[in-house]
């Protein structure tokens, strides 16, 4: 008798504990700006940044706020330097600059050289090491953020290349 209610016990916690994992991957996956769903799979891409975009810009301007007091301070990175970040401990990196971030078929790149969705991939470090590395987004900063417990940065704009149309 103790063995099948034991059974009986067990078959009940495995049927909901499968209800809820059926509930969890029926939910909506949470929305995603247009060209990164990609991104969720996690599979390796590569950067291509087209002709027309090489050396248009010079670098971006980023805001950093401290999460406590909501003070920010807006600066500019130079595209491919290290530049401290005002304020922080934090330092970081432009590494690519993409005026219309879009992805598919395993290539990031930038449909064209409008401002229609400006992306950044960058390296912030703290103390000499990396933090993070990936992409900041100016329309959409909720996309894939720079995750802190102190600090966190948006990208603004980005600054155009001396000579540069």
């Amino acid at each position: 008798m103790k063995t099948g209610m034991g059974l009986l016990l067990l078959m009940t916690l495995l049927a909901a504990g499968c209800r809820r994992r059926e509930e969890k991957s029926a939910e909506a996956p949470a929305a995603l700006p247009p060209g990164h769903e990609e991104m969720v799979s996690r599979r390796p891409s590569v950067i291509q940044v087209p002709e027309g975009i090489r050396g248009k810009w010079d670098g971006a301007r980023f805001r950093v706020v401290e999460i406590a007091s909501g003070k920010s301070h807006d600066f500019t990175a130079s595209l491919g330097k290290e530049s401290p970040v005002p304020g922080t401990s934090l330092v970081i990196r432009p590494e690519v600059l993409l005026p219309h971030f879009t992805m598919g078929d395993g290539v990031i790149t930038s449909r064209d050289g409008d401002l229609a969705n400006p992306a950044a991939k960058v390296s912030i470090l703290e103390g000499g090491k990396p933090l993070f590395t990936g992409w900041l987004f100016s329309l959409y900063p909720e996309a894939h953020p720079f995750e802190h417990p102190v600090y966190q940065m948006r990208l603004l704009a980005f600054v155009p290349a001396k000579g540069a149309h």
